[in-house]
């Protein structure tokens, strides 16, 4: 019963958005407005603060702004991709292979190959010179050969038969050197132990045996001959291929070093350092703050004022009309007042009218859909559940129609007695305030009560609790 009674009204959230919807257009209106006079009104005062300054000096300003503004974004850009690029290599070099390694113990293991090619014959059964006329192919062999040293494949395998090793690690632990004419290939692995460049010298072996089939059915038939395969103690000094021209891919011919590649790893990682520096000292030497110079009117600056005052107009809009709504007569959905308040809903009318934005979303979020467009339809649905309430409960005597607005009751009496002979109504207007109501309200049992949509709820039940108390049947509720 106490559930029943309760007189504070839970917010309903999709009814405050339809009414955002319903007042979207003058939300809009408001809200450009404001941003117009906020954006004119800013304007002025900035004027009344400096004198204005020409046209010329406003476009150099506005340059040497954009001007700085583009080297501060870029100099912080470029800070903060060394700094990222800093730390992954700092990183990277913690924890490779190739930093782990001492050159007075580490392993090597040098594997030399040859490529040989089977001597042609000519039609007379005589061979043919390999050096004179088989060079391209062996050539095309050995750059063959050369990539797939190089690939993520290659250094996968060689990672995986170690157990300990990422194929990252590969590269730095390997010296790969070539003669494209003369058909050699060196391979070099170094290692923390002799059994680690033993089975990367072996995972190695396995893989150029089956290369060896798929480039022989591929290019040219030829056998890999395993020249020498020496392992020892102690770093060495390799010769190995390396790029030229980073920009153009051409290959040349260096030396190299486990020791070697540990300085270069190093003085890479020195010059990002290097580079963060002067980039830090590069931002520190840029202006903090560009000097506030007024320019008189500027179409960029009045613009982002009446961005802001848009944005601040739409929130005092919407605060204005939220207030409003919850400050103003309404009564719950027609579900609410049957689960929640016991009454038996007649019938409804539409509360809102089908205007501003998305009507039908608008419609559908404050319950509008379900609801009767007009009276007639409203009196007629109200009338055929009366006659079914009726009939159902057995009550053959009169109805009072109870409610505090005249018109509404004259209307439904009206529409109710005309021509309906299973039907006698009366009614009576503000029961508890006056002799007359109290008086007729003791000539009935059966109440109806009948009140706009958006009227008091606490009056409502009031008038509910006070009929029950006097032992009077509350048989629905009408909701124009």
């Amino acid at each position: 019963m106490e559930k029943e009674m309760q007189e504070e009204l839970v917010l309903d959230l999709p009814e405050l958005l339809a009414m955002y919807l319903r007042k979207g257009i003058l939300i809009l209106a408001c809200s450009c407005i404001f941003g117009i006079l906020f954006a004119s009104l800013r304007t002025l005062r900035r004027g009344e603060e400096n004198p204005a300054v020409s046209t010329e000096e406003e476009s150099a300003f506005d340059k040497e702004r954009a001007l700085e503004e583009g080297t501060a974004n870029y100099v912080k850009t470029q800070l903060e991709r060394e700094k990222d690029l800093a730390l992954w290599e700092v990183k990277r070099l913690e924890e490779s292979a190739l930093f782990q390694l001492k050159p007075d113990s580490v392993y090597e293991r040098q594997m030399d190959l040859y490529l040989k090619l089977p001597n042609p014959v000519d039609a007379q059964g005589n061979s043919e010179s390999i050096y004179r006329d088989r060079i391209a192919e062996r050539e095309g062999l050995v750059e063959a050969y050369k990539t797939l040293f190089r690939s993520t494949d290659f250094y996968d395998q060689i990672a995986s038969s170690t157990g300990s090793l990422k194929s990252s690690d590969i590269p730095d632990l390997l010296f790969l050197d070539a003669d494209d004419k003369t058909g050699n290939i060196s391979l070099s692995f170094a290692g923390a132990s002799a059994e680690e460049v033993e089975k990367m010298g072996n995972a190695a072996k396995a893989y150029w045996e089956n290369a060896a089939a798929k480039l022989g059915e591929e290019l040219e038939p030829h056998s890999i001959i395993l020249l020498s395969d020496t392992s020892a103690q102690g770093m060495r000094v390799h010769s190995v291929l390396t790029y030229q021209n980073s920009g153009e891919n051409v290959e040349g011919r260096g030396q190299d070093s486990i020791l070697g590649r540990q300085e270069d790893k190093k003085a890479s990682l020195n010059k990002r350092l290097e580079n963060i520096k002067n980039l830090k000292d590069q931002e520190k030497s840029l202006p903090k703050e560009t000097a506030s110079v007024n320019l008189g009117f500027s179409k960029r600056t009045f613009a982002k004022q009446a961005i802001l005052g848009v944005i601040l107009g739409g929130f005092l809009s919407v605060f204005v009309f939220t207030l409003q709504y919850l400050f103003e007569k309404k009564l719950p959905r027609e579900e609410d007042l049957e689960s929640i308040y016991g009454f038996t809903v007649l019938g409804s009318k539409r509360r809102f009218g089908r205007e501003g934005l998305c009507k039908s979303l608008s419609d559908k979020l404050s319950g509008d859909r379900e609801r009767e467009g007009d009276e007639e339809a409203l009196l007629s649905l109200a009338k055929s559940n009366l006659s079914l309430l009726l009939k159902e409960r057995n009550i053959a005597e009169e109805i009072l129609f109870v409610g505090e607005d005249k018109t509404l009751l004259e209307k439904t009496v009206k529409f109710m007695n005309d021509e309906s002979p299973y039907l006698s109504c009366s009614y009576a207007c503000d029961i508890f305030k006056n002799e007359e109501g109290i008086s007729k309200l003791g000539m009935y049992r059966t109440l109806v009560f009948v009140a706009a949509g958006r009227s008091d709820l606490r009056s409502l039940l009031n008038m509910k609790r006070k009929a029950e108390t006097l032992k009077k049947e509350v048989l629905g509720l009408l909701l124009f």
